[in-house]
């Protein structure tokens, strides 16, 4: 699962907000959930609301004028064996604006031991104004896949199917296969951002896999029905499977 929350709706937002970010979580069980735009508040407040998750992601990028961008890992999903947080720029240590983004960008990944094969997986949003930045962060995802098979990118990329820095990520040569368009069945909307005004415009998240894995089905969530939208983005989730082939 991934899930752009939007951390500036808890500005003023209803008590229950976090809550409802956890209901919706825990009413779909997923054993991975990717998160982006969690502010501290909220990421203080997962552990108690998701007593069932394992959470990882440095609280250091809010402090440093990026949101977190935790992986929470159920309990039954197996063992983590690696966490790590680094930042999206020439430098993965740095903590400043890579590039010609508006806002520092970090990442978070995280590497589960399974009962016949690992996965690693990475928690990312990509920058909403810098097209440079979009584009070299994309490519610095992708060589961590490349180094980290099999691997899920999953975030917020702020780029549709046509940009570069998408194109990055699943283009040739083979690289990650987008689970919407690999999935043996897909429902739900292709667009998970809306606008303003709750209309869905663009496609902007992905849960973008490694080749070796098999994409069951993927979906969009809809928000609660007569609640107000608890973000600007929506959940979407994967079943995957596999890998076929281990080289």
């Amino acid at each position: 699962m991934s899930w752009n929350v939007q951390h500036k709706r808890d500005e003023g937002s209803h008590p229950r907000r976090h809550q409802w970010v956890a209901d919706t979580i825990s009413a779909h069980q997923p054993a991975v959930c990717c998160l982006q735009e969690v502010g501290l508040a909220l990421r203080g407040n997962l552990p108690q609301l998701l007593p069932q998750y394992r959470i990882y992601g440095a609280d250091t990028c809010a402090e440093r004028g990026a949101e977190s961008v935790p992986v929470l890992v159920h309990h039954d999903a197996g063992a983590v064996v690696e966490a790590r947080t680094f930042w999206i720029g020439s430098d993965p240590s740095s903590p400043l604006r890579a590039w010609d983004a508006r806002h520092p960008r970090c990442a978070t990944a995280v590497k589960i031991a399974g009962i016949t094969w690992d996965l690693s997986v990475v928690s990312c949003h990509l920058d909403h104004r810098g097209r440079r930045a979009r584009l070299l962060g994309a490519g610095q995802l992708a060589q961590w896949a490349v180094e980290h098979r099999p691997a899920v990118i999953a975030g917020d990329l702020n780029a549709g199917p046509g940009n570069p820095a998408y194109q990055a990520l699943v283009g040739p040569p083979p690289r990650l296969q987008d689970t919407r368009l690999s999935a043996n069945a897909v429902s739900g909307p292709a667009a998970t951002w809306t606008s303003g005004h709750g209309l869905l415009r663009r496609r902007l998240d992905h849960l973008l896999v490694d080749h070796q894995l098999i994409v069951r089905n993927h979906r969009t969530l809809d928000g609660p029905p007569g609640r107000k939208p608890i973000s600007d983005h929506r959940p979407i989730l994967a079943e995957v499977t596999g890998p076929n082939e281990l080289p």
